[in-house]
């Protein structure tokens, strides 16, 4: 087992180059990184100078040759628009991604799972027809539509027939100042419809893999043993049908630790997502480069996690 992981661990050097070469690539190709200067008065003499100052003027090969040696030290550039560091603003920004992210993905395993379970218990009644149509909801509405209509009802209209609302964005009061409780209340509703959007993934996986679980001879021998019905449900059942969960959270927290794009706009939460989009609107690639590389590790290192914990769930998985 340990051997194996090691190895896993090694791939993601390669693994991680080949990504690199080819998003560095198709970054040169997204759009000129010196056209946030050309908003301002600068003449030709200063954006000739900022191209030899950015080393913009030598051929790719070079540039991503003199990439990967300041990645190699831990040095991921600096952005091209506000001159901070890239690993500056990814520790500004990643917490703030955690924090939401984090809360969403406890609140969609907390409500998934036993949804999924309830589904799968009550299979063709009216519990299941119901948890079926909300997960259809959930899997179709957009998150940015949600998201506006969860602005306009918990905030706007509460707000102006004088009733408890929720902000509509931010991550804390700029008078008051960051607190918890006041991150907390902004919280509420990004949170909130980022696990309503990953809802139904959970809900359908976990109750087709329990139907396929109890139909098993050895819940059958469970039930003949005169075991109670929720022993064998979450003891021998549950537990047996949880490998395709794990596996969709493997795929699912690297995403989400990346950042969600649109949740974070609608809300302007201050996150990785938002940070993305702002400088992929100014074709910022080394703030780009960070980003993508540091999800891709996540997703390398996560993908040898979720396999482990293969090892506990069923103990007929094996790494030799």
């Amino acid at each position: 087992m340990i051997t194996y992981v090691l190895r896993r661990l090694l791939s993601i050097v390669p693994l991680l180059l080949i990504i690199s070469v080819f998003t560095f690539v198709l970054l040169q190709y997204m759009g000129n990184p010196l056209s946030f200067y050309l908003q301002g008065n600068v003449t030709a003499a200063d954006l000739e100078r900022l191209t030899k100052q950015f080393g913009l003027d030598r051929p790719i090969v070079v540039r991503f040759a003199d990439w990967l040696a300041k990645i190699a030290t831990g040095d991921f550039g600096a952005s091209l628009v506000s001159g901070r560091k890239v690993t500056d603003l990814i520790a500004t920004h990643f917490p703030n991604t955690l924090i939401l992210m984090g809360t969403a993905f406890a609140l969609t395993i907390v409500m998934g799972i036993p949804l999924g379970v309830l589904s799968a218990v009550r299979r063709g009644k009216s519990a299941d027809y119901a948890i079926t149509t909300v997960s259809i909801i959930s899997f179709s509405a957009p998150t940015f539509w949600t998201g506006i209509l969860a602005i306009v009802f918990f905030s706007l209209w509460t707000r102006q027939r004088g009733l408890p609302y929720l902000p509509s964005g931010g991550m804390y009061d700029f008078v008051e100042g960051p607190s918890f409780a006041g991150i907390a209340r902004h919280l509420i509703l990004p949170a909130s419809i980022l696990a309503f959007s990953m809802l139904a993934r959970y809900v359908r996986y976990v109750r087709s893999s329990l139907i396929e679980v109890l139909s098993q001879d050895y819940i059958r021998t469970a039930r003949a043993k005169g075991l109670r019905e929720w022993r064998v449900l979450f003891k021998h059942g549950l537990k047996n049908s949880l490998l395709p969960v794990v596996t969709i959270i493997a795929v699912d927290m690297p995403q989400l630790m990346g950042g969600s794009l649109i949740t974070e706009q609608v809300f302007a939460w201050p996150g990785m997502g938002r940070l993305m989009v702002d400088h992929a609107a100014r074709a910022d690639f080394p703030v780009l480069m960070g980003i993508l590389v540091f999800v891709a590790l996540l997703v390398t290192l996560l993908t040898v996690v979720a396999d482990v914990v293969y090892t506990f769930i069923d103990p007929r998985v094996e790494y030799r």
